[in-house]
């Protein structure tokens, strides 16, 4: 990649935008050309700026057009397959870490990792080096599970995530400008491939897999 790396930064605390600016400003040919609050801000940066990076955070709720999570990130993937993607995210799940390397993210990184090596980690999955091998779940570890949640969509996964946090479907409808009827359509469809027959068996699949969990 010839000229400096054009970054991006999405992450709805800007305390940690902060952080990551201060990290990536000792290496010189880093370049942060925007940052984003929020979904919509991101996609209207890529948009105009194009640039090589993206480093976004897993979670940032609210109204938008593009939503966030696995949703978010296959937008991006779909309509500017260009960028590399690197997802920050609280959620320690191997599940997680796997869904989104399916949708083609070059790295996965916890936010309570020590955030001093970013810049290292970022030029070595630039590079295809080693750094993005080691943030992959190991193979072989999780077939089954992994199977199931590897069948859920975008917005499928977003609306188990909003009622894992105990919004209810008409709560999740009127946060997303939805009607009932769709949002109880997505969250029949993820119990059906789930394997959950009701809303706890769907809630405690969550709980046990560690599907949102930190």
């Amino acid at each position: 990649m010839h000229g400096k790396t054009r970054i991006v930064l999405a992450d709805d605390h800007p305390i940690v935008t902060v952080g990551m600016k201060h990290i990536l400003s000792q290496f010189p040919d880093y370049e942060i050309v925007a940052e984003a609050r929020s979904s919509d801000e991101l996609i209207d940066h890529i948009i105009k700026l194009r640039p090589h990076v993206v480093i976004t955070d897993y979670n940032m709720p609210g109204p938008t057009r593009y939503g966030d999570g696995a949703k978010l990130i296959g937008y991006i993937r779909n309509n500017y397959p260009e960028v590399r993607l690197l997802v920050l995210t609280m959620i320690s799940s191997p599940l997680i870490a796997s869904s989104l390397y399916r949708l083609g993210v070059v790295g996965v990184l916890l936010k309570s990792d020590n955030l001093v090596g970013l810049g290292a980690s970022i030029a070595s999955i630039l590079r295809g080096g080693a750094s993005a091998a080691k943030l992959r779940p190991r193979a072989g570890t999780i077939e089954g599970v992994d199977e199931k949640v590897s069948q859920l969509t975008g917005k499928e996964m977003e609306i188990l995530r909003y009622l894992f946090s105990g919004m209810s479907v008409s709560e999740i409808a009127a946060h997303l400008k939805r009607s009932v009827t769709t949002v109880s359509a997505h969250k029949m469809a993820a119990m059906r491939k789930l394997g959950a027959e009701n809303d706890h068996e769907l809630i405690m699949f969550c709980v046990h897999h560690g599907l949102f969990t930190s």
